[in-house]
């Protein structure tokens, strides 16, 4: 299975960062491979709203020109989507923000048409955050706009995993946050999805 991990902290020693590395790993150890793309030092404009991507069919079809380009081929390549981000303000950073909604150009062709072909359709789509409130009022909308993602395009929602700031980068490199991490790699590659759009 391939995996494409979408990290959308500015700091990539930070606590989101290092919350991936036992996630990772694990992946690798149980055969996943995994393609990492660090947002924050990329060329990445946001969506312009022309709709042009809604005249081809076959793929993406953005007529921007920028990194997005390499994030889509790893997108359609993948088997499972991973989205992780520190929550900005209740939802992701900048960068993330605008690949979520580039990706608009992949998730359902619908302009003018009564078939919709979906890119995206089938693809496992799941949820890695970091935030300093508490999990239920730090994360949860990030979540909702995910699963409203896969329920547009037909993704399978294979979960959300979340780790408060209490204490700084020690919070995410205990053993106990490993241990989480690497059960998350697992629920990743094993799990039947929670939600089927």
């Amino acid at each position: 299975m391939k995996i494409c991990i979408l990290m959308g902290s500015p700091r990539l020693e930070g606590n989101t960062a290092a919350l991936l590395k036992p996630f990772i790993n694990e992946l690798s150890l149980l055969g996943a491979t995994v393609d990492y793309i660090p947002l924050f030092n990329k060329n990445l404009k946001e969506c312009i709203e022309c709709f042009s991507c809604q005249r081809v069919l076959d793929s993406p079809g953005c007529i921007i020109e920028d990194d997005m380009k390499e994030i889509y081929a790893s997108v359609l390549s993948a088997d499972c989507l991973v989205f992780a981000t520190p929550i900005f303000t209740w939802f992701c950073t900048p960068g993330m923000k605008a690949v979520l909604d580039r990706l608009f150009s992949c998730s359902k062709k619908y302009s003018g048409r009564t078939e919709k072909p979906l890119l995206l359709e089938g693809k496992g789509i799941a949820l890695l955050t970091t935030c300093g409130a508490e999990i239920s009022e730090g994360s949860d909308l990030m979540e909702t706009a995910l699963k409203r993602l896969a329920e547009y395009a037909h993704l399978l929602f294979k979960g959300h995993f979340s780790l408060r700031d209490i204490n700084g980068i020690s919070d995410f490199t205990s053993a106990a946050a490993i241990t989480a991490a690497k059960k998350f790699a697992h629920r990743i590659l094993g799990q039947e999805a929670e939600t089927r759009g």
